[in-house]
């Protein structure tokens, strides 16, 4: 029988054999481009202890421990030596907010490191996001695509007999409403019958999907009944987008939702953080979503009146951000972290990104709560017995 091993697990070693042996031609890069997971810990500590200065020792250790804080010793462990260093930002108060940023993308980890053990999570918030295209026509008539949003997917998980179906779940296509009806938000053009979502594909590359958001004279996008939120919806199935399975992607599922307890805990000066469609450059092989960061400044109960370009203004119910944000990210997730247990700072989707003044350094989202009533109101409606569970538990939710 022939035993066969991975290319950083057989590196690995031989940099051992070596080190065991009395080599003092340790090949160095090879040790930071070692995958942490190849080997057990207390062995690769060893290895990379003869390459890596005391504050990298020191550093690498910590990274462990805050991962371990925040239960993502499973996506630690697809980074090399080097990655893991490259996004180290420990600091006293636990902040993860570099570590968001720094996350691997899904190439770079396993097929099973995700959804199939239910580990998901928001940290690798480029495969969270989608980017949508108006679709416009040239002057000879053909239809060009043109960067506009950006969009993310919820997945809703089902139940039976009061435990959670696997692999089971309802998902929906989340934006801004505005970016589907501009009418409605009085910005300029007539409301478009017609939208692109571009997605990565899980062969490579990348894959274009036009959606009617008309059907028989009706709209296929949902809405509030408040007329002051800044959401809609799309159910998401192979109904919508037949090839579904060729995407590769990952829900943000609805436990992410914060409780009540939550966000009446949201303070001002909040940390948050989004990623979303950057219109000049969305990435020729990929998508590439730009990270923006910055603060909950406030979060009025009453609406805002907001400009969307033109004279009219419309009531918004919206929670102000200190934040740069640029157009093309209208319709991007936005999360926070919270502590939900001992030691355990997790993050929470606290909105949905809806206005900007970039000059400013103002911006504006739809508070999430208003996209958990409205999916909790339809679902209800509909009679699907499904799980609106809020919490740190990992429940699987779809992710492809």
């Amino acid at each position: 029988m022939t035993i066969r091993l991975s290319p950083p697990r057989a590196m690995f070693l031989l940099l051992l054999s070596l080190s065991l042996f009395g080599c003092n031609h340790t090949d160095c890069n090879a040790v930071r481009n070692t995958t942490i997971n190849s080997t057990k810990w207390d062995a690769l500590l060893k290895l990379c202890s003869e390459c890596l200065t005391a504050e990298e020792m020191k550093t690498l250790q910590a990274q462990k421990q805050l991962y371990e804080r925040a239960n993502l010793q499973w996506l630690l462990g697809e980074q090399t030596v080097q990655e893991a260093l490259n996004a180290a930002t420990v600091s006293s108060n636990n902040d993860v907010s570099e570590i968001l940023k720094n996350m691997p993308s899904q190439g770079q980890m396993s097929s099973e490191g995700a959804s199939s053990q239910g580990a998901f999570g928001p940290w690798v918030i480029p495969e969270s996001v989608l980017f949508l295209y108006a679709d416009l026509h040239d002057d000879q008539g053909s239809i060009v695509h043109v960067p506009s949003a950006t969009a993310f997917i919820l997945c809703v998980p089902h139940r039976k007999d009061g435990t959670q179906m696997q692999n089971s779940f309802v998902r929906f296509l989340v934006t801004a409403r505005h970016v589907l009806d501009p009418e409605w938000a009085h910005c300029q053009g007539k409301n478009p019958t017609s939208i692109t979502i571009r997605m990565n594909k899980r062969a490579g590359g990348v894959g274009y999907e036009t959606v009617l958001l008309e059907v028989n004279h009706k709209r296929r996008f949902l809405t509030p009944s408040d007329d002051t939120s800044d959401v809609a919806v799309l159910f998401l199935d192979r109904t919508l987008i037949p090839n579904l399975d060729t995407y590769k992607f990952f829900d943000i599922p609805f436990r992410l939702m914060p409780t009540q307890a939550e966000t009446e805990a949201f303070h001002k000066s909040q940390k948050i953080m989004t990623a979303g469609l950057q219109p000049q450059f969305p990435g020729e092989r990929e998508n590439l979503p730009i990270f923006r960061d910055g603060l909950l400044s406030n979060t009025p109960t009453e609406a805002v009146n907001v400009s969307c370009g033109g004279s009219k203004t419309t009531p918004l119910h919206t929670w102000f951000l200190t934040a740069m944000i640029p157009k093309g990210v209208s319709g991007a997730p936005v999360f926070s972290i919270v502590n939900r247990g001992p030691g355990a700072p997790l993050p929470v989707l606290v909105g949905i990104q809806s206005i900007a003044w970039p000059d400013q350094g103002v911006a504006g989202m739809t508070p999430s709560p208003v996209l958990a009533d409205f999916v909790h109101d339809l679902l209800d409606k509909a009679h699907f017995d499904v799980d609106f569970y809020r919490g740190p538990e990992k429940r699987s939710c779809g992710g492809q």
